[in-house]
């Protein structure tokens, strides 16, 4: 579990992608913008010079969440080819149809999604040839405010430059997936489920972008690591040093969806709690990877050591049990960490989007730090009321939320 420390589960150092400028690019410092909005004709108007490149991450793929809001998850980065830093002022998401905006960020709340590389550099300043990476997530109220095309505009100002007024650069058109996301059933079951590092959070899987295969990939960014509490609301109980204290060591898990199992990882023994192995090649652990069809994959982590029921190139049908829940590979507390991708590669593939068939939300955790503490000391953990609690059907469940899953 763990937003923090769980969130170290498959989370490794952050990627540091350096676009550093050529020696010509050295003129570049005295070389700003023009506004070329107005200019009837390209080939006798002035270059417009560009210091920051947006470039977006993949295209984003709706779905809904557990709180009944419509999401597109996704990241851009920036690149600065400029020879001084430069601040980045706002960043907006606009609707290309309408050119209205659904997202506007000031430095203020930019500062939350905003991660610099080298991250040197304090707020929203991307470093003179360096980079950044905005994870943008965008939130509605009902999927037909959803646009099919999104533009991207930020606002920067450049370290030294003659012209101390802000600079605009908007980006090209990025299309938005017209695809449902992947109906699943729970690998779980039962109740009281916790859900950790989702979507919506700061840190942890949502932050979990690497360089992989020569490419930015974001393998996690819907991942979930889930645990389970009791009917006290308790998770651990006993002997807290040891991994078998946590209520869901050892509970089943179960194919989210049917298909080909592709890949089996059952090597590792279980972590000691609180001390994750750090194995940034093998971070899943004793783990299981199947293929639904081509271009999806449902991969499931952190297995107990013995207990994987199923060899590569065995079919399995939706439910049949898979393993036990344990705490092998780079986890410091028992937990099942599930995600879907688009390949079979566990970081290597670009995480899709995938909704649960059915569920009862049954309570809300306002302070996910407060419940690391609370389940690090075998604490009842502080589940409150939902706001809209009951049954739910092909949502993404959200951060903090807390689920009963049908009984298998």
């Amino acid at each position: 579990m763990r937003q923090t420390k769980i969130a170290k589960g498959l989370r490794i150092a952050a990627a540091t992608t350096l676009l550093v400028a050529a020696s010509s690019a050295s003129a570049l410092a005295s070389i700003e913008p023009v506004n070329t909005t107005l200019k009837a004709n390209p080939a006798t108007a002035p270059a417009n010079w560009t210091s920051i490149l947006m470039t977006p991450n993949g295209h984003p793929r709706a779905f809904r969440g557990s709180d009944g809001k419509w999401n597109l998850v996704y990241e851009m980065q920036l690149s600065n080819f400029n020879v001084t830093d430069a601040t980045i002022k706002s960043f907006a998401v606009l609707d290309q149809q309408n050119n209205k905006p659904v997202l506007d960020l000031t430095i203020e709340k930019l500062t939350d999604c905003f991660l610099p590389i080298p991250p040197v550099k304090k707020d929203t300043v991307v470093a003179a040839g360096g980079s950044a990476i905005i994870f943008v997530n965008v939130v509605f109220d009902d999927e037909k405010q959803i646009p099919k095309e999104l533009v991207h505009r930020i606002q920067y100002q450049l370290a030294g430059a003659k012209n101390k007024g802000e600079e605009s650069i908007t980006s090209a058109p990025l299309a938005v997936v017209q695809k449902p996301p992947i109906r699943i059933a729970s690998p779980l079951a039962g109740g009281k489920w916790i859900a950790a590092g989702g979507y919506c959070g700061k840190l942890g899987h949502r932050r979990a972008i690497f360089p992989i295969d020569n490419h930015l990939v974001a393998a996690q960014k819907y991942a979930i690591d889930w645990i389970v509490a009791d009917d006290k609301n308790i998770t651990r109980e006993g002997d807290l040093s040891n991994v078998t204290a946590s209520k869901c060591y050892g509970l089943p898990i179960y194919a989210a969806l049917a298909g080909k199992v592709v890949g089996v990882y059952s090597s590792l023994p279980d972590q000691k709690f609180g001390v994750a192995s750090g194995d940034k090649y093998h971070p899943g652990g004793n783990s299981i990877t199947i293929e639904a069809e081509p271009g999806i994959y449902t991969f499931y982590a952190h297995l107990k050591p013995g207990s994987i029921l199923v060899h590569e190139g065995d079919v399995v049908k939706q439910g049949q049990q898979l393993a036990s829940l344990g705490n092998s590979g780079n986890s410091d507390g028992p937990h099942l960490h599930f995600h879907v991708t688009e390949g079979p590669e566990p970081l290597g593939a670009e995480g899709i989007p995938y909704v649960f068939e059915e569920f009862d939300l049954v309570g809300n955790i306002a302070d996910v730090d407060q419940m690391i503490k609370d389940d690090d000391k075998g604490k009842a953990i502080n589940i409150g009321a939902a706001s809209n609690a009951g049954k739910h059907h092909d949502e993404l469940i959200k951060e903090g939320h807390v689920v009963a899953f049908p009984q298998r």
